[in-house]
């Protein structure tokens, strides 16, 4: 089932159908990870790129009903309800919503294994500043995000690397419910919100423990969450 996320969009002034639909086309053309598809092989879920499918984007005007927000969202349940299919590539609906002359319902839908709450809220971004910059004329700033074949690389090689044995002995001595060990602990949440860093897993894990954060990293992402039980 596709993760739902439908975001309500209003502007002070009259914003033009042709530049959403315009942003939403280069967040697709530049989201590396809504263009994948997914196959098992050997009871392991692989994935590559699936290429780029012709921009399509689903509009619909609900103004004139008497409660438009009301239908909007029942036209974005109905659409929500609709299946996807991981081993074509297809993970993700896109669709407008008018509700209003200068308001509209925007829904991007996608399944989980592609994307979550908080790459949603960062794809969300990602298509304001491609509208801004449509409607200002100035160019959009880069988007920061690591290419798809870098990531790739990044992993094969701590898979490769003592690392990944050692990240394998720390986390079956720290979760041992995970192997249906008996004496699991309950994790408590940090004090301080764990702010995401250079560090490596463990390291980071240890510190959501203790509540023990330092925020003095030079090059961290202004990113935080939050641990919890």
């Amino acid at each position: 089932m596709p993760t739902p996320s439908a975001r309500t969009w209003k502007s002070a002034e009259p914003w033009t159908r042709d530049s959403s639909k315009e942003a939403l086309r280069r967040m697709l053309a530049e989201t590396e990870a809504l263009g994948m598809c997914f196959a098992e092989a050997d009871g392991v879920v692989r994935q590559r790129p699936a290429g780029r499918p012709p921009f399509r984007l689903e509009t619909v005007d609900v103004s004139g009903a008497p409660d438009p927000l009301a239908a909007a969202e029942a036209r974005i349940r109905a659409e929500l309800d609709q299946p996807m299919d991981p081993a074509t590539g297809d993970v993700h609906r896109q669709l407008l919503v008018h509700t209003g002359p200068e308001s509209f319902c925007w829904m991007q839908g996608y399944l989980h294994i592609v994307t979550d709450g908080v790459s949603g809220t960062l794809i969300a971004r990602r298509v304001a500043a491609h509208y801004s910059a449509l409607m200002s004329g100035e160019p959009v700033p880069p988007s920061g995000a690591a290419p798809w074949r870098e990531i790739v690389a990044e992993e094969e090689a701590c898979l490769a690397s003592d690392a990944r044995d050692a990240d394998r002995a720390f986390w079956r001595g720290t979760l041992p419910v995970a192997q249906g060990e008996p004496g699991a602990k309950r994790l408590v949440p940090a004090e301080q919100p764990l702010r995401a860093d250079r560090c490596c897993a463990r390291e980071a894990w240890k510190r959501a423990k203790t509540g023990s954060v330092d925020d003095s990293v030079d090059g961290s992402p202004e990113t935080t969450g939050t641990t919890g039980t």
